[in-house]
């Protein structure tokens, strides 16, 4: 006695088929989750210091999600950011700078305004130090962003869950 199944072949196609949508949807809304956690993080750092929104979204780097890796981070640069980025006012005593978002001027002692700082245009605030000229610099964006890590945590989970039910309703059309 023998016993054909009929058909098996077309199972075994549709299984697979949904096991590669299945990873495209993971992929996708780790993704997608990866550029809202970086917005969630720009805003919260521009919450915190009188930073620009391009100057911080320059410095918030994203590695995104492949279908072999299923993971996706992001990083912020390292360096510290020239005080002139921020508000500041030169006057007789020095120099003022807003650092803090919603913080009064500080007033830098004996500061002063550097500009074309090694040919590259860009300009800083310096103090002499023992004869010496020393540049000053503020937190950097990555040491910002680790502070507000985890306060973005909490979103970016529900948001990731709820891209993942998109992907999956879409790519398996249910």
């Amino acid at each position: 006695m023998k016993i054909v199944i009929k058909g098996l072949d077309d199972i075994v196609k549709n299984i697979k088929d949904s096991e590669d949508k299945i990873i495209a949807a993971q992929n996708s809304a780790i993704n997608k989750t990866a550029a809202k956690a970086k917005t969630l993080a720009s805003k919260e750092i521009r919450a915190q210091v009188n930073l620009k929104a391009g100057y911080v979204g320059k410095h918030l780097t994203i590695k995104k999600s492949t279908f072999n890796t299923l993971t996706a981070s992001i990083w912020a640069t390292k360096r510290g950011v020239l005080m002139t980025r921020y508000p500041h006012r030169k006057i007789k005593k020095g120099v003022k700078v807003n650092i803090k978002k919603g913080g009064g001027y500080r007033l830098i002692g004996g500061g002063f305004i550097m500009t074309n700082l090694s040919n590259s245009g860009a300009s800083g605030i310096a103090v002499r130090e023992n004869g010496k000229i020393k540049m000053l610099y503020s937190p950097s964006v990555s040491q910002v962003f680790n502070t507000v890590r985890d306060d973005i945590t909490p979103e970016t989970d529900k948001y990731l869950q709820l891209q993942f039910e998109r992907e999956i309703k879409r790519r398996l059309k249910l």
